[in-house]
């Protein structure tokens, strides 16, 4: 995933490890060099990134179910075109 969606014009790549068979920050290598922001806490990652965007953009979460149930859990109580 991280090959396409990084030759993508006008995308920023973030990175976060995930509480369901997911993977260590230290295991993407050479991306995190290459990526707008890492951190360990999908939440924190979640909300940072949601403090970065515009009306205009868009927010693509790629991973299980679980991890995207869990930041939706926390963070929508109202549309989401509010966020």
């Amino acid at each position: 995933m991280l090959p396409i969606t990084s030759r993508l014009d006008g995308t920023s790549v973030y990175l976060t490890e995930t509480p369901f068979r997911g993977r260590a920050l230290a295991e993407y290598g050479s991306w995190l060099g290459r990526v707008h922001g890492a951190w360990r806490d999908p939440i924190e990652a979640f909300e940072q990134v949601l403090a970065r965007v515009s009306p205009e953009d868009l927010v693509v979460v790629t991973g299980s179910l679980n991890l995207v149930g869990r930041l939706l859990e926390g963070k929508v109580a109202g549309p989401l075109s509010s966020y």
